[in-house]
């Protein structure tokens, strides 16, 4: 179980990656420590570049949210890759609160 929870994590390392301003920290750790206050404030406009000015904000938000949740620092609380792809998809609400 912790090698699946090990790979949302990557995911959601992913999503930030493809998301993140240019400027985001390298390493994963300091990406995740940089990123998540930032998406818990909902400070999109700080997370992404700033030519990104025309952007869907619940699309941002959808992607941002399956983000934290699945870089949650406590792998139980991870979700499963089917439920971050309901997410994504949007046939589900995310939500997110500090673990």
């Amino acid at each position: 179980m912790s090698l699946v929870k090990s790979d949302v994590q990557a995911f959601g390392v992913l999503l930030l990656r493809l998301f993140c301003r240019r400027s985001a920290p390298e390493d994963d750790e300091s990406l995740i420590q940089w990123a998540r206050p930032l998406v818990l404030e909902g400070a999109f406009p700080e997370l992404l570049d700033d030519d990104s000015k025309d952007y869907d904000p619940y699309g941002v938000y959808t992607v941002f949210c399956a983000a934290a949740k699945c870089t949650s620092s406590r792998p139980d609380s991870r979700p499963c890759m089917s439920d971050v792809i309901s997410i994504l998809k949007q046939e589900r609400f995310c939500e997110y609160a500090i673990p």
